[in-house]
This record gives C-alpha cells, sequence and structure tokens, in this order.
C-alpha cells in the first residue's frame, strides 16, 4: 500500500505540473488588463537620480531597457540580466511609490512569463537574496503589489527547486517558511476576494509540487483551510476547482495530513467537485485526491465518500467518454475499493437491526446505499415483519425529524426492492401512517412522507423503471 502510494505520486505529478502551468496561462489573462495598464505608464526615472535612489549607471540601463521592443529586451537581459535584476531588486527596495513598484513589479514578471529561466537571475547574489525584498512587499496595502510580488516569488521558487532539489529547502527554507505562511494568512482572511482565492491556491500549487514544502504547509495550519478553498462558490470556480483540489491531492499522500483532511471536512466537497466537474483534470485530480484517503488503513472516509454520491459520480463520468488513460484508471481503481469498503458496511444485516431496535436513526451508508436492500429486503419478512412494524412505530410515535425522514426512506426502499413490498405494506397499514407526514411541520419529512406515498401507489412496472434508473 505504501508502494502505491508512493508510485502515484510519482507517475502523475509531471502531468499534474504540466496541468498547472497551463492554468497558470489561464490564469494571467485574468489580470493582462491590469498589468498592460500599469506597463503603459512613463516613469520619470530621472527624478530619482535627483534624489539619489538610482546612479548614473543605473539610469542608462533603465533607459536601454524600458518601453523597448520585446526583442531588444530579450538581447539586453543575455548581455546584463543579472545587473537588470539586481537594479530592479534595488529600486524595489528603495522606492515606496506604489505607482512605481507596480511598474518594476510587473517588469519583473514580463521578464519571467517570457522566459522562466529567467528567474535565474533572481537567485541569492553577493547583495543578498532578492526573495527577501519580494516577501516585505507582500505585506504592502496594496492588493496588485502582493499579487505580483506573489506570481514572482512563486516563479523564482519553483526554479529554484528544479536547480537544486537536494538543496532547495535548506538554502530557501525562511523564504519559503514566510511566503507559505502568507498565502495561508490570506486564505484565513482575504484581502481580494475571489481574486485572492485564485492567486494564493495557484501559488500553494506549484510550491506544494515539492515534497519538502508540504509539512510547511501542515504546520501553517493549511489543512483547515482546505474546505473553505475546496468549497468555494463563486466566480473562477473551475480554476479554483481544479487547483484547491491539486492541492488537496499533494497533501494526501502524508497519511497523517490526509487523515486529517478528513477530520476538517475535506472529503464531501472533493466529492462534490468530482461529481460536478465537466474538464477532465478537475475530475482526475480530485479523484486521485480521494483515492489517497480511501487507501487510509481502516478506511475511515469510505461511508461519507458514499453518502456524498461518490458510486453514481464515478459510474456517470464511466458512461461519458474518457480520453484520460490516467483518469480512467483512477475511477477504475476509486470503484473497486469503494465497493470493497461499503461491501464490508453491507455485510452485517445485524447492525441494521441493532440501530432499528434503539430507535435512534441516523443517516449512514445502510440506509441510502441500493445494494443493501436488493440483498436484505427480504429478510426484513422475519419475525411477523419486526422490522417493519419498527418503522412504522417510528412513523406514528417519534418527534425526531431524521428518524421519521429515515423511517420513510427505508419503507421507500423496501417497496423498491422487495418483489411484494406494497402490498406487504399494505396489509401493515403503513400507508395511513406515512400520510399523516405529508402535512407535518418539517419540510424535509413532509418530502420523504410523499415520496414514500408515491412509490406506494405506482404501478409494478413503473416502479420496476425507477429502480432501473437509479440502481
Amino acid at each position: 500500500r505504501i508502494l502505491r502510494r508512493q508510485s502515484v505520486d510519482m507517475d502523475a505529478t509531471t502531468k499534474a505540473m504540466l496541468d498547472a502551468s497551463t492554468q497558470q496561462e489561464v490564469d494571467e489573462d485574468d489580470d493582462t488588463v491590469a498589468k498592460e495598464d500599469v506597463l503603459s505608464r512613463h516613469c520619470n526615472w530621472e527624478s530619482y537620480l535627483t534624489a539619489r535612489l538610482v546612479d548614473t549607471h543605473d539610469l542608462q540601463l533603465l533607459r536601454r531597457y524600458d518601453k523597448k521592443s520585446s526583442a531588444v529586451r530579450k538581447s539586453m537581459l543575455m548581455q546584463e540580466g543579472k545587473a537588470y535584476a539586481k537594479l530592479f531588486t534595488k529600486i524595489l527596495q528603495n522606492v515606496s511609490k506604489v505607482e512605481t513598484v507596480q511598474y518594476v513589479l510587473c517588469l519583473i514578471d514580463q521578464i519571467l512569463q517570457e522566459d522562466s529561466t529567467n528567474a535565474e537571475l533572481f537567485h541569492e547574489n553577493e547583495t543578498g537574496d532578492p526573495c527577501t525584498t519580494f516577501l516585505s512587499l507582500l505585506r504592502k496595502d496594496d492588493w496588485l503589489v502582493q499579487e505580483i510580488a506573489a506570481t514572482v516569488l512563486t516563479r523564482i521558487l519553483v526554479c529554484r527547486e528544479k536547480k537544486d532539489p537536494h538543496e532547495y529547502l535548506r538554502t530557501n527554507l525562511d523564504t519559503v517558511t514566510s511566503f507559505i505562511s502568507w498565502l495561508c494568512d490570506e486564505l484565513r482572511a482575504p484581502s481580494k476576494p475571489p481574486r485572492s482565492f485564485l492567486v494564493t491556491t495557484h501559488a500553494l500549487a506549484r510550491i506544494l509540487m515539492f515534497r519538502n514544502a508540504r509539512p510547511l504547509f501542515v504546520e501553517a495550519g493549511g489543512i483547515e483551510l482546505l474546505p473553505k478553498i475546496l468549497s468555494f462558490k463563486g466566480p473562477l470556480n473551475v480554476q479554483l476547482a481544479y487547483e484547491a483540489s491539486l492541492v488537496a491531492w499533494l497533501i494526501s499522500f502524508d497519511k497523517d495530513a490526509a487523515l486529517d483532511m478528513g477530520k476538517v471536512g475535506c472529503v464531501t466537497p472533493l466529492v462534490e467537485i468530482c461529481r460536478t466537474a465537466r474538464k477532465e483534470k478537475v475530475i482526475r485530480v480530485s479523484a486521485m485526491a480521494l483515492r489517497n484517503l480511501l487507501i487510509l488503513e481502516t478506511n475511515p472516509f469510505a461511508r461519507e465518500m458514499s453518502e456524498a454520491g461518490l458510486p453514481k459520480a464515478i459510474l456517470t463520468h464511466q458512461m461519458h467518454t474518457v480520453h484520460d488513460e490516467e483518469l480512467e484508471q483512477c475511477l477504475e481503481q476509486l470503484d473497486k475499493l469503494l465497493s470493497e469498503c461499503i461491501q464490508t458496511e453491507l455485510s452485517s444485516f445485524d447492525r441494521y437491526r441493532n440501530e432499528l431496535l434503539t430507535g435512534k436513526l441516523q443517516w449512514g451508508v445502510l440506509h441510502k446505499e441500493e445494494r443493501f436492500w436488493r440483498a436484505h429486503a427480504a429478510e426484513f419478512e422475519q419475525n411477523n415483519c419486526q422490522l417493519l412494524l419498527l418503522l412504522k412505530s417510528i412513523l406514528e410515535t417519534s418527534s425526531d425529524s431524521v428518524a421519521l425522514c429515515i423511517a420513510c426512506n427505508d419503507l421507500g426502499m423496501f417497496i423498491m426492492h422487495h418483489p411484494h413490498g406494497r402490498f406487504i405494506l399494505k396489509q401493515l397499514k403503513v400507508k395511513e401512517a406515512i400520510m399523516k407526514l405529508i402535512s407535518h411541520p418539517d419540510k424535509e419529512v413532509q418530502r420523504y412522507a410523499l415520496m414514500t406515498v408515491q412509490k406506494l401507489l405506482i404501478s409494478k412496472g413503473k416502479l420496476d423503471f425507477l429502480t432501473q434508473s437509479t440502481a
């Protein structure tokens, strides 16, 4: 099992990284207008020379680069790339005017966007680590400055890890720790939702590709924030759903972290993303996260996944043409694992009987799973229909709305899966007890009572069709 977890991580990381890069391009389209507006400004660099914030050589570099064509800029960077990196960092350190800071950050972002290897220009040098400057800008009271600084930091840190993965965390520990801490703080109290959700989640999706960074996210309290971004409903939802699921998947490779993810409420929103997504990469990464949670010892989240609708989601996706081989395999594995877990749950009819005898009904897999009712419907006739009479008694005496809903649901399941279910319940005069609940003050009780009455009244042929359509 451990080997399987490692194998999944290694096999899928490359594809996930490619998806993250593709998503990055989409993300950048959203703020292109803002950056173009910033880059259309004209900075009076001579005034900074007068104020001694830049020197004569700096001014010459700026004049040769600023407002020039892409080809000229590329040529200048090839000749004096490190000098420009030092100059732009120096301006960010010395100038406080927000418009200028925005402008220089956009120039740096442009450099990194045009060629990702240019991030090496901003690696640590004799004057210090430029990332320290970008970290300080994250605290500036201007969202555009924070956003571009976060984007630039992400590009630089990802480049550093690729260049030297073995020494990455040792040499960048303080920077990565501070950055992840800021990202988590921003998720807790977003400066500009929903844009800030997208920016921070995108950064995490790229930084957490590297295993050594994941414990830092856990230590920063990131796990408890996952349900918030997984459940986000609003603009940019598709992009956010993909990258939030990607973060969840990356974190789920650690057993303890995966257990904590389930405990804080990540399972149901992950199932919801998997169930409702239309893009294959979104389905794939949410399914991979759920698979990692499902292969934990004792399978603690199998029931929650089943109740949230994962079995039907898997079936729905499998019925459609899947072009992604990895997704197809993942859905097959999920289906097999979930079926094994559910079968264990369903094997004990005694557990259902014991719950019913207590009269304290709670929603669970036994009440909703079609396979349980197909396998055990006939057993409800035992002991002169004792269990059916207990359900009828709950309808007549219970004041618990949840118990009433479950009792109606279970009687409806019995009707659908027992060949003579309608006749048996009519003999037991169950219909009268259900009819009274149609006027119950609780809307959910009314709804379940009405559905059960409909099942009592429709013909056997229509009932068989209903059973097949919901199987």
